[in-house]
């Protein structure tokens, strides 16, 4: 009789041992990867920063989002979708309901506190205010760029939403991932994604398709500008040009002369026309009122610059400028 239940208890075991691979879907690197540049191409131009009411994988009409749902709505892509409907995951909350960092640790996602273990796919927490213990700062790690650092799924800011001023080189990328890296000064922990995922998720043991498409541009549905930046202010990277630090140089050092070197010669005209004698003052005040035309002009020099490279297709005045 133990016999006979000895093997239908190691049979049944075996049932489930096989059983296993059905019901629990390997999870690869190019899963994570292909979940986050899908998910970054579909909130890129629709969507724009903001604390969403609603989490937006369960709802996105209010069309918002940040850093922190869009790494949470990665993770429900890929199968963890038991998350609070009411904002949804964020990146530090007090009370621990919403909380990103808890709701991974509780779903068996592996803390990394060790800057030289991070992998692509993995989430990482940045501290961007100098505190010790929240994080304020959440995205998914990409591949390595060619410079050999990690590129990163990130939606911190309007900015990299809209691809706008020094992320709209990326617009002729095919968007994210951008060449951000993960810097260390500011890193506070990350998670690693399990090797397997819930039953309803999307992961199905990918082929790694994002990463091996890295270096082609990472083709997508993203539409390009009709205007063309040509890197004038921005190179590949993002990163602001030579030219650029140069031309905001010159430009600040004009706005502050100008005004100054405008009040020193009405003041020397006026001290002239008092020490020689002449009463009348009409000819320094024309030329007072024409050098505070002249500083007007050179302080608002940039934007009207802007406005030329604009009307003549250079750039497109709302995607990169010099002026404010």
């Amino acid at each position: 009789m133990k016999q006979i239940i000895g093997k239908k208890l190691f049979f049944l075991s075996l049932f489930f041992v096989l059983l296993s691979p059905l019901t629990s879907k390997a999870l690869t690197t190019g899963d994570i990867t292909d979940a986050a540049k899908r998910r970054a191409d579909y909130i890129t131009y629709d969507f724009h920063y903001g604390n969403a009411p609603i989490n937006p994988a369960i709802n996105d009409s209010a069309r918002l989002v940040s850093c922190d749902r869009f790494v949470g709505w990665v993770v429900y892509d890929l199968g963890w979708t038991d998350q609070p409907e009411i904002q949804g995951l964020v990146v530090y909350d007090s009370r621990g309901i919403n909380d990103l960092s808890q709701y991974l640790e509780s779903h068996g996602f592996t803390k990394i506190t060790d800057h030289s273990e991070i992998q692509e796919g993995d989430i990482m927490f940045h501290n961007m205010y100098g505190e010790t213990n929240n994080s304020r700062h959440t995205y998914i790690v990409g591949p390595k760029g060619p410079n050999g650092d990690f590129t990163r799924f990130d939606a911190g800011s309007e900015e990299r939403l809209q691809l706008i001023d020094q992320y709209y080189p990326y617009r002729e990328k095919g968007g994210q991932p951008f060449y951000e890296g993960v810097p260390a000064d500011s890193w506070s922990y990350g998670y690693r994604f399990p090797d397997v995922v819930p039953g309803e998720g999307s992961g199905s043991g990918g082929d790694g398709k994002l990463t091996d498409d890295f270096a082609n541009g990472f083709p997508s549905l993203l539409t390009a500008n009709n205007y063309d930046c040509k890197y004038i202010l921005y190179d590949a990277y993002g990163s602001e040009t030579e030219f650029k630090k140069i031309l905001d140089g010159v430009f600040t050092l004009m706005q502050i002369l100008a005004p100054i070197i405008a009040i020193a010669l009405t003041i020397i005209d006026y001290i002239k026309s008092i020490s020689s004698g002449n009463i009348s003052t009409s000819k320094v005040n024309v030329r007072m009122l024409i050098r505070i035309a002249i500083a007007i002009i050179i302080i608002f020099l940039p934007y009207i610059v802007d406005i030329l490279f604009h009307a003549f297709g250079i750039y497109d005045l709302q995607r990169c400028h010099i002026g404010g």
